[in-house]
């Protein structure tokens, strides 16, 4: 299962507050992946979070294996999406 990741940039435009953010890593309701980017929980990020953390944080294109992860799940997402004919794609 996936979880959320964040920027502190999206998290502040959302109305959070730094402390509100400090709070949230001290409590376990997310986890720093890299600066400036969290994930939902307090389990320490996984080699494919930390990818798309520095992507985040460095506001990258996704490349190599993040972007064929990502491809490979819009794909199959895109599979079962019914096109405007009622068939599925």
């Amino acid at each position: 299962m996936r979880r959320r990741l964040f920027t502190t940039e999206q998290f502040y435009e959302g109305g959070g507050t730094r402390a509100r953010l400090r709070w949230g890593e001290r409590s376990g309701h997310w986890v720093r992946v890299v600066h400036g980017v969290y994930a939902d929980g307090d389990e320490p990020p996984n080699a494919f979070e930390l990818a798309v953390g520095r992507m985040l944080a460095t506001n990258v294109d996704a490349w190599g294996t993040v972007a064929g992860v990502l491809h490979a799940s819009t794909a199959s997402r895109l599979a079962n999406f019914p096109r405007g004919d009622g068939h599925r794609a």
